[in-house]
């Protein structure tokens, strides 16, 4: 047997004799031609048709038999455009997009479905053609920061399944974690950048995540105190909401977002 357009190697068993010859009954279905003491078979349509081998034996007798060649169509692998793809988690006017486009290909069958491992991190639809389809594009959309796999599914003609995988990478759209606020008893504050704390007397300040924080993210804050100075942590972890800092004498605050950015502030002292 063969395949369209592919060359087999046939090594045909000959004793006292070499090969000497082959021909095929219909060159329109598949062609031979002795290589060695081989012979290479190519396929050129699908259909059946017989080959003659001719082999010259020692004695000087040449002697002959036919064998049968089937040639079928060559299989047809399900296709991706991309395999790998990075969309950010919210459309912006600039930096990575949100969506990513991705070509679906399974010539002469169809596209069954596509799916996201984790349709928390990513979602994917059809966005030119639909499901059932030989060729589908793919709209495969950011929804929250991390790493996720689409799986597409098709039948080929024979109707034989097939799948490939889409890697996908979702980038979080972050910005500098701030300082939403600022309330400080007996002092003085400016909620840009630093607050004043008389000595001895403590400031409290409310440390909350900015308004572009709309993932959600965790924000960690670390504390660090001048020496001689003093400085009571009652809350770390902030998500989404506030925590209230008391701080006597002087201190430097970082708040920390998921991502790894960062900002500082600092207290001193009047």
């Amino acid at each position: 047997s063969a395949t369209i357009g592919n060359k087999t190697t046939v090594a045909p068993s000959i004793t006292n004799g070499t090969l000497d010859s082959v021909s095929v009954a219909n060159t329109g279905v598949a062609t031979a031609v002795v290589n060695g003491s081989n012979i290479e078979v190519t396929g050129v349509a699908a259909g059946t048709t017989t080959m003659r081998i001719y082999a010259k034996g020692t004695n000087g007798r040449t002697v002959s038999t036919t064998v049968n060649i089937t040639v079928t169509a060559a299989p047809v692998e399900l296709t991706l455009s991309a395999e790998n793809v990075t969309v950010s988690e919210s459309a912006s006017s600039t930096g990575t997009p949100n969506v990513a486009y991705v070509v679906a290909t399974m010539s002469g069958g169809n596209i069954i479905t596509a799916t996201s491992a984790s349709s928390s991190t990513a979602s994917v639809a059809p966005f030119s053609g639909s499901y059932g389809d030989e060729r589908v594009v793919l709209a495969v959309t950011g929804v929250a920061g991390g790493t996720t796999t689409i799986t597409v599914t098709a039948l080929d003609a024979a109707g034989q399944q097939q799948t490939k995988t889409i890697n996908v990478t979702v980038q979080n759209n972050e910005t500098e974690p701030t300082v939403g606020s600022f309330a400080a008893s007996n002092s003085t504050s400016n909620p840009s950048a630093n607050i004043s704390a008389f000595s001895g007397n403590a400031a409290t300040i409310t440390v909350t995540n900015g308004s572009a924080d709309a993932e959600n993210d965790t924000l960690t804050a670390t504390v660090s105190v001048p020496t001689g100075a003093t400085c009571t942590v009652t809350q770390i972890v902030v998500t989404y909401a506030s925590s209230a800092w008391t701080v006597t004498e002087g201190a430097s605050i970082k708040v920390t977002a998921e991502d790894g950015t960062t900002a500082t502030y600092t207290v001193s002292v009047a």
